[in-house]
């Protein structure tokens, strides 16, 4: 009879090992979780008004496709990897990623105001 009560109270504590480890693994993701929602609803209690794409391109002075038939002239045997628009002091530059024929990577840059191609 001494083992049974032995017996279920081994069970007893592994029972509650068990219930510590899965409190334990659960809550954090259940904290991330709440954390998350928590943000979806704040944005969506105030949502920042959408700004179109079409303004920015209107703010440079050209477009990233105008920019990529200015490259595509001067740079025919090159193929045109991306293009970025960058900022500094004011001056608003595209930055164009271009690969040779032979391999070799460059850069291109494009003043946005006055279409200037320079290297």
């Amino acid at each position: 009879m001494s083992l049974g009560i032995t017996g279920d109270l081994v069970a007893e504590k592994l029972m509650r090992w068990i219930l510590i480890a899965v409190l334990f693994f659960v809550s954090p993701h259940l904290v991330a979780q709440s954390r998350y929602h928590h943000k979806i609803y704040a944005a969506a209690a105030n949502p920042e008004p959408a700004k179109p794409f079409v303004q920015k391109q209107q703010r440079s002075g050209m477009s990233n496709r105008q920019v990529a038939t200015m490259v595509k002239r001067s740079y025919s045997d090159s193929r045109i990897l991306s293009i970025e628009l960058k900022e500094r002091k004011g001056t608003r530059i595209y930055k164009v990623k271009t690969l040779s024929e032979s391999g070799v990577m460059k850069y291109v840059f494009v003043d946005a105001g006055t279409g200037d191609i320079f290297e």
